[in-house]
């Protein structure tokens, strides 16, 4: 199974956390973006927004339907 991930900004050191955001309510991976580029800038933090299996560019999470027929 492979995520479609995406980060933004950087940690100043170990002791800051990355923030971590999912999409939802059938919303991909793209509209976290202005969000994710805000939290960044303005709180100094990594941020990283994920696609849910079998939304946007991730594989779906059920194995049967990622193979061919």
């Amino acid at each position: 199974l492979k995520l479609c991930v995406l980060c933004a900004g950087t940690s100043p050191n170990a002791s800051v956390p990355t923030v971590l955001l999912e999409a939802g309510g059938g919303a991909g991976l793209g509209s976290m973006v202005p969000l994710m580029n805000e939290l960044a800038r303005a709180r100094g933090v990594r941020v990283c927004a994920y696609d849910r299996a079998g939304y946007g560019f991730s594989q779906s999470g059920y194995p049967f339907q990622n193979k061919t027929r």
